[in-house]
């Protein structure tokens, strides 16, 4: 599982910098929301006799508006429309098509016929606690590079992680923080992190914590529903 995670690591880190330069460049035209969605899968395969897991993200961006202005409340609404999707009976719900609008490109048929397992969704936003609100984040950025990022992402096994992607300031610095462990058996860790149990102890005055709260429902609810599904 420790490579699943370190590929989730790197799959989240890619995707925050491409939602911040993205941002950025449509800043004028086609304002991006600073706030994205991603619905993390785990796709069972054998290699060499042992069993291996490939990732696949699904991805939900949005224009710039009022109504995903707040993170929380995004994820609150999803989860109440996963959770009234499961619900019906008479139709069946389809949670990647009623979440996302960026379906993983590396999805094949065999991928379902394996039965893959939902494990985790995760927030990319650019109004982080360090720097502050987008709007006025944008206003101190001077080129798409000098875009703040954060990432918050909650795994179905009670997990949690934690990557900044810092300004130019401090030079772009990825900072990566888990409350589990990322040590691979007998090997270095691919990039550095800090173990953060505290992630899984948000107080709430912490400005992330309703972030933490409604990602922890979204995440419950989906899985709820998926195995059966499936």
């Amino acid at each position: 599982m420790t490579r699943l995670r370190w590929a989730v690591v790197h799959r989240l880190t890619e995707i925050t910098v491409n939602h911040a330069e993205a941002a950025w460049q449509l800043r004028y035209s086609k304002p991006v929301a600073p706030t994205l969605v991603v619905l993390l899968f785990a796709v069972p395969y054998t290699e060499q006799g042992l069993l291996r897991f490939a990732l696949r993200a699904d991805a939900r961006t949005w224009h710039q508006s009022d109504r995903v202005a707040d993170a929380a409340a995004v994820l609150q609404e999803m989860a109440g429309i996963v959770h009234r999707g499961w619900r019906q009976h008479d139709v069946p719900f389809d949670v990647r098509a009623a979440l996302t609008n960026q379906p993983d490109e590396q999805w094949t048929d065999e991928d379902w016929r394996r039965r893959p397992a939902f494990v985790g969704v995760a927030l990319s936003t650019l109004d982080t606690s360090e720097y502050g609100p987008w709007n006025r984040a944008q206003g101190r950025a001077r080129f798409g590079d000098d875009v703040p990022s954060e990432v918050l992402a909650q795994f179905t096994d009670g997990g949690r992680l934690r990557i900044i992607r810092h300004a130019a300031r401090q030079y772009h610095r990825i900072e990566r923080q888990a409350s589990m462990s990322l040590h691979p058996d007998r090997q270095p860790p691919a990039l550095p992190w800090e173990s953060t149990p505290a992630l899984n102890r948000i107080w709430p005055t912490d400005p992330t914590a309703y972030s933490w709260h409604f990602l922890g429902e979204l995440a419950r609810t989906v899985y709820w529903g998926w195995r059966a599904w499936r």
